[in-house]
């Protein structure tokens, strides 16, 4: 998938999962207002496309800015248990575009499911308190909420481990098949 491609669906996919808070927000707030005009209903459901768009953005920034060392986390203990230290994930990702594409295109493949994991993960984060129902009705919404954002975040590290594991595989390939070191250049394993 082209990079520009996979960033568009990316970022709608992780909007969709905000939609899911957002929609009722902008119901309630806007379009069961009276005295918002029913001429502008149109304009308003047009902007939700870039609305969603521009959520699955936000959402990824802050996912990444909240879970980047929980993700260092998850590397360095993938590296260690494969004995690689000072392991460039991006001179792989490079190296492997330069000999080995297909193994750069399924880094990359990865990479945008990860971020979809990551940025839905966080766009469900406002379920946990945004509910359209009352009583009971909220009280089941919230719980499914917590079963939803427990479970993406199990998903988020299963897909990040798997992804790490890759890397150190295509990094085993490359210094095997093609004599290529990922490590940081200065490092023990240059």
């Amino acid at each position: 998938m082209a990079p520009l491609a996979g960033m568009l669906i990316e970022y709608f996919v992780v909007g969709a999962v905000a939609g899911l808070w957002l929609g009722p927000v902008v119901v309630n707030a806007v379009l069961a207002h009276p005295s918002v005009p029913k001429e502008l209903y149109g304009g308003i459901a047009a902007a939700l496309v870039p609305a969603l768009y521009l959520a699955g953005m936000i959402c990824d920034l802050l996912g990444y800015k909240l879970l980047h060392e929980r993700k260092s986390e998850i590397e360095a203990t993938v590296r260690r248990k494969a004995k690689l230290s000072d392991f460039s994930a991006q001179r792989v990702h490079a190296l492997a575009v330069s000999y080995e594409p297909a193994l750069a295109k399924e880094i990359e493949s990865r990479s945008t499911r990860d971020r979809i994991a990551r940025g839905s993960l966080i766009a469900s984060i406002p379920l946990l308190w945004l509910s359209p129902f009352e009583g009971y009705g909220k009280m089941a919404a919230t719980t499914i909420a917590i079963f939803v954002v427990v479970a993406l975040y199990l998903l988020w590290h299963r897909m990040q481990t798997l992804s790490a594991k890759y890397e150190v595989q295509v990094a085993t390939i490359l210094k095997e098949k093609h004599n290529v070191s990922v490590a940081v250049a200065g490092s023990s394993d240059a």
